[in-house]
């Protein structure tokens, strides 16, 4: 692999940019910006929010091994959807189905990045054109530049503040100008940025506290874990100058419910999380340190998102190409995590993505609970001052 790479580096392309060479970020913004339709009526409040092109960054890039023969193919690929490798490499080939063989290792991180068949068809294609097995390795770059992202998009909400108020929610995604696809917990993450943030900003309005305001709204499951998740957090306890505490719900996919609190300490322009509580009813639990667990990696990876994620275009390109600059949640940056589980006879729901989406808002909530200002983009960023 290192003669490859160091073959490739060598290589001096003069590549045509296409016409989508003069793309930025700032360009995509701004056609959302024409396109979404505002405006709040008397007695409304109102407020938007953004959230960016997010990379998957699994610690393994794409790669696959490919043998094509003849008569039939195999293919060794760290993939999320084997089915579909099988379908789209025999296509690529001219093969049927049922002779591509897919052995499947173990996966060095998904997130919904593997349920795509790029990097499989690529090696299966160079196979058949050189005759000999083939190992495709992408390296951190081409992963970063070339993934599926999640949709860049922008959302306006606006309604009159009350615990019954549905808030009316525009959403613009930016999903046409780069390839997208599917990221751990899909629309979940933006639904619930949108939505929980916003119903902190009703109950601002109406001068109630969050938890309050959420008694006062929900009911069921979704009241249960707001109780538990606020009781075991402390909610209401004092907290020194400059942390704040924030809460955040959301039932992922309709049917499990997570409700999270944030503490988080900000300070010369930095958000520091420092412990997040989490309270989940996922139906009868089987496994309960496999719910936890997942719960914890769905917290760092939604930390990601909320504090450093987003990708961004110039030139038609992907800027960020490594974890220099597109860096991810360190150890040394994890808060402590506490996953409290609801006791229940109810058909298990699933837990993989649940732990991601009420992570940003329950931060951005806390980070106003420190400093009064509102978070409405990610990754969060607040003033110095």
């Amino acid at each position: 692999s290192w003669s490859a790479l160091s073959g490739r580096s060598l290589l001096e392309i003069d590549w045509d940019l296409g016409p989508n060479a003069e793309l930025t970020s700032e360009s995509i913004w701004a056609d959302i910006d024409v396109r979404l339709v505002t405006g709040a009526e008397a007695g409304e409040i109102e407020a938007t929010y953004r959230i960016p092109y997010q990379a998957h960054q699994s610690m393994e890039p794409m790669n696959c091994v490919a043998e094509v023969g003849p008569e039939h193919c195999d293919v060794w690929a760290p993939t999320q959807d084997a089915q579909r490798v099988k379908r789209s490499v025999a296509s690529a080939i001219g093969l049927a189905p049922e002779d591509v063989t897919v052995h499947v290792p173990l996966i060095g991180g998904g997130f919904g990045r593997r349920l795509e068949p790029d990097y499989a068809v690529e090696a299966a294609r160079i196979s058949k054109e050189v005759g000999r097995p083939v190992q495709v390795l992408w390296t951190r770059e081409d992963d970063l530049r070339h993934d599926f992202y999640h949709p860049l998009s922008q959302q306006y909400a606006r309604a009159t503040p009350g615990v019954d108020a549905r808030p009316n929610v525009r959403s613009i995604g930016g999903g046409g100008y780069v390839p997208t696809g599917a990221w751990r917990s899909v629309t979940n993450h933006h639904d619930a940025f949108v939505n929980q943030c916003f119903i902190d900003e009703m109950a601002g309005a109406m001068q109630i506290d969050p938890v309050e305001f959420r008694r006062r709204r929900y009911g069921g499951r979704a009241l249960a874990v707001v109780e538990l998740a606020a009781q075991r957090a402390g909610w209401g306890e004092a907290l020194p100058a400059g942390w704040g505490r924030g809460i955040a719900y959301h039932a992922l996919f309709g049917v499990t419910d997570v409700a999270m609190v944030a503490e988080v300490e900000v300070a010369g322009g930095e958000v520091r999380v420092h412990r997040v509580v989490a309270a989940v009813d996922c139906g009868q639990v089987v496994n309960p340190s496999n719910v936890m667990a997942q719960i914890e990696g769905g917290i760092a990876f939604g930390l990601t998102a909320a504090l450093k994620g987003g990708v961004t275009l110039e030139a038609g390109r992907i800027v960020e190409g490594n974890f220099n600059d597109a860096p991810i949640l360190l150890m040394s940056e994890m808060p402590a995590v506490e996953v409290h589980l609801i006791e229940s006879t109810d058909q298990p729901s699933g837990v993989g993505e649940a732990g991601v989406p009420p992570v940003a808002p329950a931060v951005a909530n806390a980070v106003f609970a420190a400093t009064g200002e509102r978070v409405r983009s990610l990754p969060i960023a607040v003033s110095a001052g």
